[in-house]
């Protein structure tokens, strides 16, 4: 039968676990014999939450590999549930960081709502500025960045192409008989006309002043020569339509066959 002295005992090492928890200790030398298993079930609820404040201690600074040193813990199961859900949301925040956009977490509530917004904002800020950075702003149409990652692609994956060379000529006419806001709106509708003239697999980039080059997945020369002639008889004649002059197309043309075949057409 329990007697007040050891009820004592007991609230005391029960507070102690409350608010001095590392230094919480049962005095059982002085508990009747009576309530030794009683002791025995208390004393190892002190220990489940010693052990249990020494994990939590260590998530709250970030660490959440922190193991359990009592193995059948009884209230450890929705901690480690916790470390799980944290190990998981660092992964996906590693694979983030490193530009994989399509991870997402979903066993954390509310927040796992917020930061799966953050992912797909970041996703699109991405998306945006990648757009921006492969974009040629006067002519909005693709830039040497552009062409540069495009035919990175084609080439590690053996995809034969055409690439096509385009001077203009006549940018200094248009630039003398209408000043320099003529000569860009003239080599936005260049590259206007030339994209109407395109096909799906055929793109335009422009590399600077009146330079552009077209990129075509086609690997055979006189395919190559037939395209492109009709591109140019298509574009004199709009150019000529519209600012009345003849205007001249200097194309060069390599076709890559299989990363080490070069084959040059001129045309």
């Amino acid at each position: 039968m329990m007697i007040d002295k050891d009820q004592e005992l007991f609230l005391d090492y029960i507070k102690q676990l409350l608010y001095n928890t590392d230094e919480a200790t049962l005095c059982r030398d002085e508990l009747s014999d009576d309530v030794t298993q009683l002791a025995d079930g208390i004393e190892y609820l002190g220990e489940v939450i010693k052990d249990e404040k020494i994990v939590l201690s260590k998530m709250a600074q970030g660490e959440v590999d922190e193991e359990f040193s009592i193995s059948h813990n009884y209230l450890a199961a929705p901690v480690k549930s916790i470390q799980s859900n944290l190990k998981h949301l660092s992964w996906v925040a590693q694979r983030v960081a490193a530009g994989d956009y399509k991870q997402h977490v979903s066993s954390l509530g509310s927040f796992s709502d917020s930061f799966n917004e953050m992912i797909d904002q970041l996703s699109h800020y991405r998306e945006k500025m990648e757009h921006i950075s492969n974009t040629d702003v006067l002519t909005g149409t693709a830039n040497r960045r552009a062409f540069n990652q495009m035919i990175k692609k084609l080439w590690d994956k053996d995809i034969p192409c055409a690439i096509v060379f385009i001077d203009i000529d006549g940018l200094k006419y248009v630039n003398d008989n209408y000043g320099h806001s003529g000569g860009n709106r003239y080599i936005k509708e260049v590259c206007q006309i030339l994209k109407m003239n395109l096909k799906e697999d055929e793109f335009i980039f422009r590399i600077g002043g009146d330079e552009l080059l077209i990129l075509s997945k086609k690997e055979d020369a006189h395919i190559c020569e037939e395209r492109l002639l009709e591109i140019r008889l298509q574009f004199r004649k709009e150019m000529k339509r519209r600012y009345r002059i003849h205007v001249i197309l200097v194309l060069v043309v390599w076709i890559l066959i299989k990363k080490k075949t070069k084959q040059l057409v001129n045309i």
